[in-house]
């Protein structure tokens, strides 16, 4: 074993010894790096790296004072200051917190133009009714990018679907991304959502220029949405219809939520499809607000929602104003009454 280490430790010895005679070769033939990066008669090495000198004109200086104007930021608030076009934005009523709440949009609102890319985006906005731009632009930064041809384009479709202009800019102004549907797309979906509910063409712009994502959602899903009405709930294809046109929104409440509210309206509240129908936006309450309501009248015994019985209470009044209106003109008893009933629950 012993013998074995000692011929080993030779071998290291010898592979030292030759890696050591090989650098004194090589640097026999290695110029040092500073005398190729000080060479002066090196013209090769100056066309393709230009003489630097500070004392030389302003650049230095140009390029130090760009670096300080403009800042490395994190937020478009830092870039306020020294952007002109995200000060006009900011006139105009855009929210940059807003804005940079969207994927990509921060990027997008930095490096955009106001002359003339907002600008004519704004000026067609305003032709067409819109008031708050500044709150379209926040809630779709990316209406920027469409450009305004192609924001024109799209209008003018839905001008030639008879589209009022009131209706135009409630849609525009509720759903500025609807904007940025294809028209392809657009043209298909409004074709499904008539279908679908069997609207006339004057009920179709009704329905979506009240809620415009109706005619974003999946075709699939509003089918689902009218099966599990008429299936579970046995209402009729014309109840469904009237359903929508009363509360067009609706269509957006997702199957578990719809069954829960559904069971909840027919089974512990006994309303009948009537009911339902004669004020389909009690669908889109919060459920604990109805719950609470509904129990507190319940235990009462003020819980009477037919209208041909006396104590009627519509299903808007048991919903809307605040818990103090509520009590004092529905319930009829004090508010901290009301508050030490629902703790229990």
């Amino acid at each position: 074993m012993f013998t074995y280490r000692i011929r080993a430790f030779k071998s290291l010895y010898s592979e030292l010894m030759v890696l050591s005679t090989q650098k004194r070769v090589l640097s026999q033939y290695v110029t040092p790096i500073t005398s190729i990066v000080t060479a002066t008669d090196d013209t090769h090495a100056k066309g393709v790296f230009p003489e630097f000198s500070p004392a030389k004109g302003d650049k230095v200086d140009n390029l130090v004072n760009t670096t300080l104007d403009t800042p490395r930021s994190t937020t478009l608030a830092d870039l306020v200051k020294y952007s002109s076009d995200l000060q006009r934005l900011i006139a105009l009523g855009v929210s940059l917190r807003d804005v940079e709440s969207k994927e990509g949009a921060a990027e997008l609102v930095a490096n955009i133009k106001y002359y003339p890319q907002v600008d004519e985006v704004v000026t067609l906005l305003r032709a067409v009714g819109v008031e708050r731009i500044g709150d379209v632009i926040s809630r779709c930064p990316f209406l920027l990018a469409e450009g305004a041809e192609s924001l024109r384009l799209k209008l003018m479709y839905l001008s030639s679907r008879r589209f009022s202009r009131t209706q135009i800019t409630r849609l525009v102004t509720t759903q500025p991304c609807w904007l940025l549907e294809g028209l392809t797309e657009v043209d298909a979906k409004l074709a499904a959502v008539k279908q679908i509910f069997q609207l006339s063409n004057g009920e179709l712009r009704d329905v979506v220029s009240r809620s415009p994502k109706v005619a974003l959602l999946d075709t699939l899903l509003l089918q689902r949405f009218k099966v599990i009405l008429n299936a579970a709930y046995d209402l009729e294809p014309l109840q469904i219809k009237a359903l929508v046109i009363g509360c067009p929104s609706a269509t957006r409440i997702g199957e578990r939520n719809l069954r829960q509210r559904m069971d909840y309206l027919t089974e512990t509240m006994h309303l009948s499809k009537e009911q339902i129908l004669a004020w389909p936006s009690i669908l889109r309450c919060r459920q604990r607000i109805v719950k609470e309501r509904h129990s507190v009248l319940s235990h009462l015994n003020l819980h009477e929602y037919d209208s041909s019985k006396p104590g009627y209470v519509s299903l808007q009044r048991l919903v809307s104003g605040t818990d103090e209106n509520f009590c004092k003109d529905v319930a009829k008893i004090p508010l901290n009454l009301y508050y030490d009933y629902i703790k229990t629950f």
